[in-house]
């Protein structure tokens, strides 16, 4: 009676008892406070019938009135009405669990109506629910005398659960006898795992049962056997936990140190009756498998004669368990494009404020030691314009950012080749063109009849008296110039006096030609001229001009070359002007003149529209002209000497068609 003692300790006193021993009820009958129950009474104890008569548990079940449609409520209410400690009926507790985790993925509402199917599952496990009540599990577990006594634990899962089966193995001279002692069962997490994992759960669970159970067995064990169908687990608790990933080490490092005397081997998966639990069952299939209560045919064999019994030492494990999986993580940024960017902010200085206080968080964030603090600064808001403008021409001229960057040249086909793009220092796309080589030549047009030598005589004459005398002529080759240079030079032939031979050794003009067909040798003033040309055809195209009216439209040299000052607000430009006269050329003020008939009284006003016509487009249309290249878009070597070439002849040339001059 030494728990009545203990429970009387703690001040409970009891006083009904049973016993199938006559020991125990010949001393609760000498003791005449206490109550002995009948022998053909069924004792309820934890929700558990025992006779002890026939001293087997048996178990009873009081459902609620039977429904045509139930709801969640109506389902956990039932299944809260199975009371089983033991676990001694877990392949049927653990269908209710799967179901009821069904129910709790649909978010329903307590007393809204189940699905259909879920519905017919639950109506049909229901009316099996009284076939539990025939259930006879023996109490005993023991042979009256025994030799020694082993356990072994069994665990399986599914994707849908996974459980624990532990027996007592108790094997006395003549027999053998195993029986359940605990069925643990659980459903699989929600989160999506892998089977292996799973059973690595399961191996867990069993750990954490058989610990219990090693614990408070009064008797000592022989010999203890954990048991699985997994290979994948095996090999996982085969090996050191710090090879695997924080999942799978975890757990190993946990049974491992619960357990780490217990062997552990490999059972086939239909010999394996912890997969009972992992599957579920209805009541009249639980009823009639004897596997559940007794285990596998092969655990009531001597050791000798079990044939799926193995050990760890001479299991194979497959190669590919032992090899270490990693899951490799790649983080993939999701760029958001500028446009998407500069969408939702309203106005650009909006813009630039934002990016400069994004650059100066990243800044303090990369050098913490030196931070900025307080209000923007002009270098940051210059700093922030710039990466805009870097970041839109990234996103709308990747090819050329490319070529640029990796020293290879823009393909043929593009667009932008003649431009000569270049990245600046701050890495943004620049135009190069011919304007950085500029130079401040100004434009003189000087009008004459025709182009016969005296004619360009005269202009010549005119220009000198106007500019000075220029110390060297570079010209085409044209037949005006050719003839008006052996011109000049007879001239300078007949001037014999000493005096004049030194004022032309000293103001004297040399002149030069540039080779045939060359145009581009003449470099900036060809452009000018060609550009002057095609705007004065443009403005005087239906127009007939004497001599003096077209005198009045040279205006060329009011071009910007560059600016004079550093400040924003100075729009003052450097033009050929200021080499000419010290300063530009201010023109009388005109006022514009709108467009309409025009009758021969009004010619002046219309000489002034043409000229204001040709300034406009002119000065619109200079500086884009000198932007693209009409050739040379490559770098190429120049010609060294004991370089081979070949010689084109002159047109008007006769020449052999198979000969070549080199």
């Amino acid at each position: 009676m030494k728990g009545k003692g203990d429970d009387e300790k703690g001040g409970f006193n009891l006083r009904k008892w049973q016993s199938n021993s006559e020991i125990v009820i010949k001393e609760v009958a000498e003791n005449k406070d206490l109550k002995r129950v009948q022998n053909d009474e069924e004792i309820k104890i934890l929700g558990i019938q025992w006779n002890p008569k026939s001293d087997f548990f048996s178990f009873s079940v009081s459902l609620l009135e039977e429904r045509c449609i139930y709801s969640k409520r109506d389902v956990l209410s039932e299944i809260a009405r199975v009371f089983d400690p033991l676990g001694l009926l877990s392949p049927c507790i653990v269908f209710m669990k799967i179901l009821l985790q069904e129910l709790w993925k649909l978010n329903l509402e307590w007393d809204e109506p189940i699905p259909e199917d879920l519905n017919k599952q639950w109506t049909t496990f229901r009316k099996e629910l009284h076939l539990i009540e025939k259930m006879k599990i023996p109490r005993c577990v023991l042979l009256p005398s025994y030799i020694q006594l082993e356990i072994h634990a069994f665990c399986d899962s599914s994707v849908r659960a996974y459980c624990t089966a532990i027996y007592l193995k108790c094997i006395a001279s003549e027999s053998i006898s195993v029986s359940l002692l605990t069925f643990k069962t659980r459903v699989a997490p929600l989160k999506t795992q892998s089977l292996p994992r799973l059973e690595l759960c399961a191996a867990l669970l069993l750990s954490n049962v058989l610990q219990v159970v090693l614990r408070e067995f009064p008797l000592s064990i022989h010999r203890t056997i954990a048991w699985t169908d997994s290979t994948i687990t095996l090999a996982w608790l085969k090996t050191e936990p710090y090879r695997w990933q924080p999942f799978v080490a975890n757990r190993v490092s946990k049974i491992q140190t619960t357990i780490p005397s217990v062997e552990w081997c490999h059972v086939s998966g239909i010999e394996n009756p912890a997969d009972l639990g992992t599957r579920g069952l209805l009541p009249s299939q639980l009823v009639a498998h004897d596997q559940w209560i007794h285990g596998p045919l092969w655990l009531n064999q001597p050791m000798n004669e079990t044939s799926s019994y193995k050990i760890p030492e001479t299991f194979s494990f497959p190669d590919n368990a032992l090899n270490e999986k990693r899951s490799v993580v790649t983080c993939v940024a999701k760029i958001v494009p500028l446009t998407e960017f500069i969408d939702i902010i309203s106005s650009f200085t909006k813009l630039v404020r934002v990016c400069a206080w994004i650059l100066r968080f990243i800044k303090n964030s990369r050098s913490p030691v030196s931070r900025t603090f307080g209000y923007l600064k002009s270098s940051e808001l210059h700093t922030a314009v710039v990466t805009i403008v870097r970041l839109i021409q990234q996103a709308e001229f990747p090819n050329e950012f490319k070529c640029i960057f990796q020293g290879n040249p823009s393909p043929k086909d593009n667009k932008l080749l003649p431009l000569n793009l270049f990245c600046d220092s701050e890495g943004v796309l620049r135009v190069g063109g011919r304007l950085s080589r500029n130079t401040p030549g100004p434009v003189h047009l000087e009008l004459v009849s025709d182009l016969s030598t005296a004619a360009f005589l005269a202009a010549l004459r005119c220009f000198i008296a106007r500019r000075s005398c220029p110390s060297k002529i570079i010209s085409d080759n044209g037949s005006n110039f050719k003839g008006a240079s052996s011109h000049l030079r007879k001239l300078v032939d007949l001037c014999l006096q000493e005096e004049v031979q030194n004022f032309l050794s000293l103001k004297g003009i040399e002149w030069s030609f540039i080779p045939p067909y060359t145009p581009h040798f003449g470099g900036l003033w060809e452009s000018a001229i060609k550009s002057a040309k095609q705007l004065l055809i443009k403005a005087t195209n239906s127009v007939l001009l004497n001599f003096e009216e077209c005198s009045t439209l040279s205006c060329l040299n009011s071009r910007p070359l560059t600016e004079l000052s550093p400040y924003p607000s100075d729009f003052t430009a450097l033009t050929p002007a200021h080499f000419l006269v010290g300063g530009p050329i201010h023109q009388l003020p005109e006022p514009s003149q709108p467009s309409r008939s025009v009758g021969l009284s009004e010619r002046w006003n219309l000489i002034q529209r043409l000229r204001q016509y040709f300034w406009d487009r002119w000065s619109t249309e200079y500086l884009h002209r000198l932007q693209p290249r009409s050739k040379w878009w490559r770098t190429k070597p120049n010609l060294q000497l004991g370089d081979m070439v070949i010689v084109e002849k002159e047109k008007n040339c006769s020449i052999k068609l198979d000969s070549w001059s080199n």
